[in-house]
């Protein structure tokens, strides 16, 4: 305390004792490792501020205003020193609700002058649990729009998902803005409130879900949702999904975010993660606390549906599959292909989930929107096991240009038709064997294409301020003829086919024209050539 009239500077009071704190309760969720039950013990802790000994005081609590307990204690707290006391009479929390829990602690040692520090009041918060009814899915619509930055048990109107942070900056937030989730308004969005915030937060929304009787090697149970990333690109190990089969138990690393393939500010849905057979391979089941873990490294703020970093989920469902049948792939042909003839083999790999061996799958084929061909997998594939098979018919893919593939499955009792389909949209370019080979443009495209993410190449006359003309002639490939490049673009432009059999020194050269942004020590804008064999893996040429 300041020096005055009477007083020493720092002295203590006489005979204040402090309630400190109350340790247990905090909260509970029902049919958990943290529910509250019918007996639950409630603990408090006190702290002696007075320069002697204190040796007796009453411990009180009450319970929405109801008194509870009033119990004398008999020992000795040193100056300064602290006591945990558990309250001999328990109380039933056992009931989902908000209890209004009052502590005070009453000094009988001597009269206690500082009366206003004797109580602390909590609000203790067990949480319902209703068991899951399958298939279900949660659109977060019942969520209060709110931000949290601490840690919170139980957010306000979804009350099954709690939020954990490592910086204060580390924001989670139902809602942003208009236009942000893929449902209705509300979602799960996580980033860091601020900018270039150092080490970052690591942040987690943990979701509980009550799947009481499921058994993992039983029921083939599945996750999946609506993820969009906005404008991050960076890889961190705590962008990830993890899973365990009741909250005690380690968790389970499930989906790797950026493996998703997200274009920024657009939601896409993620694979059916297989949980019954993670959860059996790392000898855990289901149960009353199942939980689901996302994680989001924030080092920047959202600033809108594609500008700086943060994730954004909705949509979340758990469901059943049965009897779940996958098209994988289309094998061959190649998105690139070269020369293709009216003959084309379609080879498909086609995965069976379940946990018995099927056989007897129809299979679909459609060439560019054609007449579709129906045929049979005999082969018994094993369960969880994959199997590539080739269609009977072959394709007419000898058009030069593009042309579209579509397989699928159709086994009666799968369930689950997300991923019974795959296309492939392809390119069968034309070949080039005379050489040497110039290609002006000057005629037409010269049977070069382009495709990626915000593709802005374009063919004809170049009329931007800076690159306004071609190298001869009149016309060349740009990235938008009349502008810039577009925004967050990663495309490419494809030439056609060169057969360079026979040649000892195979050379490339072209004139190029370029302007690009320099950011210094980060990449902004870059060019490069790549080559390949095979039209699936491409090698950098040069640097």
């Amino acid at each position: 305390s300041a020096a005055n009239s009477g007083s020493c500077a720092g002295s203590i009071s006489d005979n204040d004792i402090r309630m400190d704190s109350i340790i247990a309760p905090v909260y509970g969720r029902i049919s958990t490792s943290t529910a509250l039950t019918a007996a639950t013990v409630v603990s408090a802790r006190i702290k002696n501020l007075d320069d002697a000994n204190v040796t007796n005081f009453n411990m009180l609590y009450s319970v929405n205003g109801v008194p509870v307990a009033n119990e004398p204690v008999a020992v000795i707290i040193a100056p300064g020193a602290t006591y945990v006391y558990n309250f001999t009479a328990t109380y039933n929390f056992s009931a989902a609700g908000n209890y209004v829990l009052r502590v005070e602690v009453q000094n009988t040692t001597g009269a206690d002058p500082v009366t206003v520090n004797n109580f602390i009041i909590d609000t203790i918060r067990q949480l319902n649990n209703a068991v899951v009814t399958l298939p279900f899915t949660d659109n977060i619509e019942t969520a209060t729009s709110r931000s949290y930055y601490k840690n919170r048990f139980g957010v306000a109107g979804i009350d099954r998902y709690d939020f954990t942070n490592t910086d204060p900056l580390g924001r989670f937030t139902t809602f942003l803005n208009t236009g942000m989730a893929y449902s209705g308004t509300k979602s799960l969005i996580m980033d860091f409130d601020g900018w270039n915030g150092g080490v970052g937060s690591n942040n987690y929304i943990y979701g509980t879900y009550n799947l009481t009787g499921v058994d993992a090697a039983i029921k083939d149970m599945r996750l999946d949702f609506q993820f969009k990333s906005h404008g991050d690109s960076v890889v961190n190990a705590v962008n990830k999904i993890w899973i365990r089969g009741d909250d005690s138990k380690p968790w389970v690393e499930a989906f790797t975010l950026s493996s998703n393939g997200n274009t920024p500010g657009v939601f896409k849905k993620t694979k059916s993660i297989e949980l019954s057979d993670l959860l059996v391979a790392n000898t855990q089941n289901f149960s009353s606390s199942f939980q689901v873990r996302f994680g989001q490294f924030g080092i920047v703020r959202i600033n809108d549906n594609d500008g700086f970093q943060g994730h954004n989920f909705d949509d979340i469902r758990l469901y059943e599959a049965i009897d779940d049948i996958q098209m994988i792939s289309i094998d061959t042909p190649t998105v690139i292909s070269c020369g293709l003839n009216n003959t084309v083999p379609v080879k498909v790999t086609v995965r069976n989930s379940s946990s018995l061996a099927i056989s007897n799958i129809p299979v679909r084929l459609v060439v560019d929107g054609g007449v579709p061909v129906l045929e049979t997998i005999t082969f018994s594939i094993p369960a969880n096991s994959t199997y590539q098979y080739t269609f009977t018919a072959t394709a007419d893919l000898s058009a030069t240009g593009n042309h579209t593939v579509l397989v699928n499955v159709q086994y009666a009792s799968d369930n689950f038709k997300d991923n019974d389909t795959v296309t492939v949209n392809l390119v069968n370019s034309v070949v080039v064997n005379s050489f040497p080979h110039i290609e002006n443009f000057e005629s037409n495209n010269g049977g070069w294409y382009s495709g990626g993410v915000n593709d802005s190449w374009e063919y004809g006359i170049p009329a931007s301020t800076k690159i306004n003309k071609a190298a001869s002639g009149t016309k060349a490939w740009k990235t938008n003829l009349n502008g810039n490049h577009s925004d967050l673009e990663l495309s490419y432009l494809y030439s056609p086919c060169y057969s360079i059999t026979g040649m000892t020194n195979p050379t490339l050269s072209l004139s190029i024209a370029l302007d690009l942004e320099d950011c210094g020590g980060t990449l902004c804008d870059g060019a490069y050539f790549e080559y390949s064999e095979n039209g699936k893996t491409w090698n950098r040429l040069g640097s």
